[in-house]
């Protein structure tokens, strides 16, 4: 299965599923920022790498089954979704619960007994999209903020990569199924 990974700093997500992915084909990362270090993963992995800036209009030929949120910074609009609605993030919450940032402070600040990720399809709410597959953690008294950052991005990193796995294999099927899709968007490549 052909994706792409859109993710706009370290990129540490996005080289978890190069890593342990085994049934797809990354055809390209796009980041909304010159400096991620995500850039430097796709530049190893020889993965060409696009970024978005709002005025450019050099169409790029990927024509991915799945788009893969990978920290990604900016909110996917309408139009994105229309083009691309087989689109899915990671989530460090146990959604529905703790949309948006600073979910590790609300959790502490609730006290809460268990956090972990969340795997999703990506719509036009924030972190509303139908849920994929959830893992969790037990959360201690002691516990905190930078602890429960530290076990949910290892659950990411195991999760996300096996969940996409499972799309690639037919395991959990795609919301739409695949049709002729426009050039991936209005980006300019550099080569990997």
């Amino acid at each position: 299965m052909d994706i792409v990974v859109l993710a706009s700093g370290n990129g540490s997500t996005f080289q978890a599923i190069l890593d342990n992915c085994q049934h797809v084909n990354v055809t390209a990362l796009v980041t909304n920022n010159k400096n991620a270090y995500a850039i430097e993963r796709a530049k190893k992995a020889n993965i060409p790498y696009i970024i978005c800036q709002p005025n450019e209009t050099q169409h790029i030929e990927h024509k991915p089954e799945l788009v893969v949120l990978a920290g990604y910074m900016r909110i996917v609009d309408a139009e994105f979704l229309r083009r691309f609605p087989n689109t899915i993030n990671v989530h460090p919450s146990l959604l529905p619960r703790f949309k948006g940032l600073g979910t590790y402070d609300r959790a502490i600040a609730e006290s809460v007994c268990e956090h972990g990720a969340t795997v999703h399809w990506v719509n036009e709410e924030l972190d509303a999209g139908a849920i994929i597959a959830q893992e969790y953690f037990t959360v201690y008294h002691r516990d905190t903020a930078e602890v429960l950052s530290d076990k949910t991005k290892k659950i990411e990193k195991e999760l996300y990569p096996k969940t996409i796995d499972k799309i690639a294999m037919g395991m959990i099927p795609l919301l739409h199924a695949p049709s002729p899709l426009p050039p991936f968007g209005t980006w300019q490549a550099k080569a990997g």
